[in-house]
């Protein structure tokens, strides 16, 4: 299994958490941020005034919504198909260093100012352009997959 995944860079494992489950999550997620205009500044002038370009992502344990609201994940570290698929693929002594919800934005939400920032911008991400009270949410535009290994963790900047 691991070789398979090593050369396509992909592996299907099935349905690995409760279905169930995640749709409870998702909508306690949508409940919290949902998906709304109002998250961004409304222009480019309000964003130069108060916005930034650096620290505008979820924290490793604060601004970060799974932890400000306390979001049950039980169901993800408990399960068994779970643990098994990730030590397929990174064996036993794998370790989740960074969790944060992660949500893409349909281009009809989009102000037009930001759309013209990002419209060369593959997979951008929109966290800038978002107000600080919303950015405990990782949002992106044209996302389907994500998944990062983070050099601001220690011990993990010499990849």
């Amino acid at each position: 299994m691991k070789k398979n995944f090593i050369s396509t860079g992909v592996k299907d494992f099935g349905v690995i958490l409760n279905p169930k489950k995640c749709k409870e999550l998702k909508s306690q997620i949508e409940k919290l941020r949902g998906y709304k205009k109002d998250i961004f500044y409304k222009s480019y002038k309000e964003y130069k005034k108060k916005g930034r370009i650096s620290n505008t992502s979820p924290g490793l344990k604060t601004h970060n919504l799974i932890y400000t609201h306390n979001l049950d994940l039980k169901f993800v570290d408990e399960s068994l198909k779970f643990k098994n698929a990730l030590s397929s693929i990174m064996g036993n002594e794998f370790r989740i260093i960074k969790r944060s919800v992660i949500m893409h934005v349909p281009l009809k939400l989009l102000p037009e100012w930001v759309k013209d920032k990002v419209k060369n911008v593959g997979r951008a991400n929109l966290n800038p352009w978002i107000k600080d009270a919303n950015q405990d949410v990782q949002y992106f535009s044209h996302l389907d997959f994500h998944q990062d290994m983070s050099k601001a963790i220690s011990g993990y900047d010499k990849f």
